[in-house]
């Protein structure tokens, strides 16, 4: 199960759910390599489910992700019934 993301932000660019008609934000993949270094790779949606951007955030920029805090329903327990 993955943790929805509210925010990714670094330096430079950010990406968060209310802001350009985004609804949803989805890590992607990470990559190891490449000329300025490692970077993830997140995916934005609509809320049809379009995807309406992909962004890379190099790890160098000193990324934040922010995650929604959800709280989940309280289970029923026997006491509640009495």
């Amino acid at each position: 199960m993955n943790k929805a993301i509210r925010k990714v932000s670094s330096n430079k660019k950010s990406l968060e759910i209310g802001v350009n008609n985004i609804a949803a934000i989805e890590f992607r993949q990470n990559e190891k390599g490449g000329t300025l270094g490692a970077f993830d790779i997140y995916n934005a949606y609509d809320e049809l489910g379009n995807i309406l951007t992909i962004e890379g955030f190099f790890l160098d920029d000193n990324i934040q992700v922010e995650y929604k805090k959800d709280r989940p329903e309280r289970q029923a327990t026997l006491f509640d019934f009495m």
